[in-house]
């Protein structure tokens, strides 16, 4: 009797090790997907900004080189014969 109490013992402890090692295993797998995914906004975030920097260049550029032009049509002076 003392021996099937032991074996029954010995395998119950066996499978709380298991259940416990999958839930560490869980938690592992959980962490890095997380940690994925917030690295992965993140470097979604910095694309759109720099997407949005790179549209106010060159709407700068583009607002800079309509002044320009359209000081140097003022600055003309226009001659009738």
């Amino acid at each position: 009797y003392l021996l099937a109490t032991v074996g029954v013992l010995h395998s119950l402890a066996f499978y709380i090790f298991i259940l416990f090692y999958f839930q560490i295993l869980t938690l592992c797998v959980l962490a890095v997907m997380t940690r994925f995914l917030y690295q992965h906004r993140q470097a979604q975030r910095t694309a759109r900004l720099q997407e949005k920097e790179h549209q106010h260049s060159l709407e700068a550029a583009y607002r800079a080189e309509f002044h320009l032009h359209n000081s140097m049509r003022d600055s003309m002076q226009e001659y009738y014969i």
